[in-house]
């Protein structure tokens, strides 16, 4: 059974004004007007969400609501560890989350603490224990113990718990938990996901239906409760006469709904696995602002009935998607998190960090009109926002008219942006001037930046004097009953319908790669058309070849990229044959062409598996010719010379001619790399031209030190002058002078291939799969001019100790 925690605020004596006894206190207002009793319940009080948000809100709310002997909460905590384990737990999670700099902070935080009471919350008999408890304190705190009468208000109970764990719960808290005293109301609060498609939405929904009315159910998604969001629909009705007219198809262009991410998911692959960006915050948040952006507004501002109905009959009227309405992408170092925290797991998943969407609305007001919705993980900044950009029919007689050219947006700043603005409600000076609120206030900016491509000084700021906590702002609702703050069950299942379709299309896709933080934003880009949304660059992401056998195909279809090139993985000997094999297709079209083939091979240990293979390969060996990309300045006959691990793995066991092999002359005259008039560089320079007119080789494979460097040039070296083939280089920690092939000739290949392999490199791939320096990470510099970029990293090397040998399956 999962860990269930329970906390209800309780009130014990110590805090009446007169106690008749030890056990019992009876307090009246001076007035002689009852108090107002609530007893909140918190089901996961010791979990993640709880820690981090709900106690610190149900502290801000008792701060604003408590009044002594007039408003009082009671406040129990349970979960299944033992009673003095989970005392403790208590009592460190409110010395650590609730902090106070005042004396009137100190003195409520004492009333609070005072107030709170932890039960083990473990089996049904702990349910009944808890019933009972709430019912006795409730009455007992008021000398009304066996009275019909109540003070009680009211009872909300929050599931703070996982979805899987809401059916039984739900039983015991139907059966035990709702007050047996007068008719105070009793609410639950829910927390999503809310079901993983339609069917287990609508199955989760049956099965809380069992236990709870629906005006009983609260299922929260805190964006509701952020202070621009929450002010989308009052802004409407505020500036209705000015707004509504020019609220539809014939003024607006687009409504874009974003919510950006600077994180990526370590530490949380395994939850964010099963959920993915669609389910994670586009289902949700992102639906629910459209649907308050998108809805007709009712005639009566203060009817949350038909406020939730129009919110549903829009998500109705929304299109069904296709599979030109969403497009996925992932960025390039999730599987290696993924396959890290699953330890010895080994799928390779599918799972979008982004997605961008665009929902069409077919009804009279809306129809046309694209709303774009976007997310992503791992992103260039955090920030959320609505923008409405509005259409500019205006023609101007002079060109010179400043305001000719004014944009006219409005847009609701939920939160972030790398600008570091406030949240706010901003509207082009071009729109009709909104209303300013009480609690809000109308600013004229001061500095000179852009929002969206307008200056921000262009545009009306309105400001929240206060910006409240969307928990706060959302345990309140759910005591005052506000339910259009929360997702209702119809409301639930519409957008299912809208996302279902869209999930189950785009899961049969593999997401484009992107290194992201903004190191490659242009491969997010996209444009939205009438016939749907397409990425800007349209990339093929994806390598696969149809000769090997399915054992080992199933590497080369992994939907994944490297430093935005096609990335080929699997075992070892699967990520060399298919480099063998890709060098023998590209062979056999160049001779067919030209009748020559040029190959450049690396030395290294790297290649040893490589030069294997290709000793085996049905290459057409009379028609090619075969380079070396770097040389160790020592003897031909020394171990370390790279023509001598030629020579041992490949030159003898193949049918190749003398005059068909270019090895760096390196020993000369009985001197090593002599920086006399004969140098070695210069003469492999010259044999390049003279075999290769345009010094562009057809292939070359590059090995890739610990390091990152390549062939043998360095970290932190010079650049080469560009029209040089081969240079001299040195470097300290690295044995002997080499002979190399410079960063330009390698960059004017037909093809360039980077083969990666062993556990010993992993470090390495992980530091250079989100760099873009070139001086540190030499690989990084491997550009092609004109030609193609393919990465070929074995598992060990992708990622690390935990990868195996095991076939891994696509999820």
């Amino acid at each position: 059974m999962k860990l269930v925690v329970l906390f209800v605020i309780v009130i014990p004596c110590a805090l009446a004004n007169t106690c008749a006894s030890n056990d019992k206190c009876a307090t009246k207002k001076s007035s002689g007007q009852p108090p107002k009793h609530y007893n909140v319940i918190l089901i996961g009080a010791t979990g993640n969400l709880a820690s981090k948000y709900l106690w610190k809100a149900l502290f801000d709310l008792f701060k604003e609501r408590f009044i002594k002997n007039e408003v009082r909460f009671q406040i129990y905590g349970a979960a299944r560890q033992e009673q003095d384990a989970g005392r403790r737990m208590m009592s460190e999670l409110f010395l650590n989350v609730i902090k106070c700099s005042d004396d009137n902070c100190r003195e409520k935080k004492k009333s609070f603490v005072e107030s709170s009471q932890y039960l083990r919350l473990k089996t049904e008999r702990d349910f009944q224990h808890l019933a009972a408890l709430l019912d006795e304190n409730t009455q007992s705190i008021y000398g009304l113990s066996g009275s019909p009468v109540t003070f009680e208000e009211g009872r909300l109970v929050y599931l703070s718990i996982p979805p899987s764990s809401y059916a039984k719960t739900s039983k015991f808290v139907n059966q035990y938990l709702r007050p047996k005293v007068g008719r105070p109301w009793f609410r639950v609060v829910l927390e999503k996901p809310f079901g993983k498609d339609l069917t287990t939405a609508k199955k989760l929904a049956k099965a809380m239906e069992s236990y709870f009315d629906e005006n009983e159910i609260y299922r929260i998604d805190h964006y509701l409760g952020k202070t621009v969001v929450k002010q989308i629909l009052p802004f409407r009705y505020t500036n209705k006469e000015a707004y509504e007219p020019v609220w539809n198809r014939e003024y607006i262009e687009r409504v874009d709904v974003v919510l950006k991410e600077k994180d990526d998911a370590v530490g949380r692959t395994t939850f964010y696995n099963e959920v993915g960006i669609i389910r994670d915050v586009m289902q949700n948040h992102l639906t629910e602002m459209m649907a308050l952006v998108a809805m007709d507004l009712p005639e009566n501002s203060g009817n949350i009935s038909e406020i939730l109905q129009s919110k549903v009959r829009v998500l109705h009227d929304v299109r069904p998607p296709n599979r030109h309405s969403t497009l996925t992408a992932q960025y390039s170092t999730y599987n290696m998190e993924w396959l890290k925290e699953q330890k010895l797991s080994n799928n390779v998943s599918r799972t979008a960090t982004f997605a961008a969407s665009v929902l069409f609305v077919d009804n009279d007001r809306w129809s046309g009109v694209p709303f774009v919705l976007m997310s992503g993980k791992k992103l260039d900044e955090k920030s959320s926002y609505v923008r409405i950009l509005f259409k500019n029919a205006r023609f101007c007689m002079r060109a010179t008219e400043g305001s000719c050219n004014w944009q006219k947006q409005l847009v609701f700043l939920i939160g972030g942006t790398n600008l570091k603005l406030p949240s706010m409600i901003a509207a082009s000076r071009g729109l009709p001037a909104p209303t300013v609120k009480a609690g809000w206030t109308a600013k004229t900016p001061k500095t000179d930046v852009e929002l969206f491509g307008q200056n921000i000084r262009e545009m009306v700021q309105l400001i929240p004097d206060k910006e409240t906590e969307p928990y706060v702002e959302l345990i309140g609702a759910a005591i005052d009953g506000a339910r259009h703050l929360f997702v209702s069950t119809e409301m639930l299942l519409a957008s299912w319908k809208i996302w279902t379709p869209a999930l189950e299309l785009t899961e049969r896709q593999l997401p484009r790669q992107y290194m992201g933080q903004g190191k490659d934003a242009e491969r997010l880009d996209f444009v939205v058309t009438s016939k749907g949304i397409f990425y800007q660059l349209n990339q093929k992401d994806v390598y696969t070849t149809e000769t090997l056998s399915h054992d080992h195909s199933i590497y080369t279809n992994i939907p994944s990229e490297f430093q935005n090139s096609p990335l080929v993985t699997g075992d070892g000997t699967s990520v060399v044959k298919t480099l063998v094999h890709e060098i023998i297709k590209i062979c056999e079209e160049k001779i067919e062409a030209d009748g020559i083939f040029h190959l450049a091979l690396p030395g290294g240990s790297t290649p040893i598996s490589l030069l294997h293979e290709l000793s085996l390969a049905p290459l057409p060996w009379e028609h090619v010719h075969l380079w070396f990309i770097d040389e160790r300045c020592v003897a031909n006959s020394d171990d370390h010379s790279n023509f001598n691990l030629m020579q041992r793995h490949l030159l003898s066991k193949v049918q190749i001619s003398y005059n068909n092999i270019h090895p760096i002359l390196v020993d000369i005259a009985d001197e090593l790399c002599s920086e006399g008039p004969i140098r070695s560089d210069e003469i492999y320079q010259r044999s390049i031209r003279r075999h290769l007119p345009s010094a562009v080789f057809d292939y070359i494979v590059l090995g890739v030190g610990n390091d990152g460097h390549i062939a043998s040039l360095f970290p932190k070296q010079p650049s080469a002058p560009s029209d040089r083939l081969a240079i001299y280089t040195e470097s300290e920690g690295h044995p002997f002078k080499r002979v190399t092939l410079t960063y330009n000739t390698i960059n004017s290949a037909h093809h360039i291939a980077v083969l990666i392999l062993g556990k010993a490199k992993h470090k390495m791939v992980s530091l250079i799969s989100e760099s873009d320096d070139g001086v540190l990470y030499p690989v990084v510099a491997v550009k092609p001019q004109n030609g193609s970029l393919m990465w070929y990293i074995d598992h060990e090397a992708l990622f690390g100790e935990e990868a195996t040998d095991a076939s891994f399956s696509i999820k």
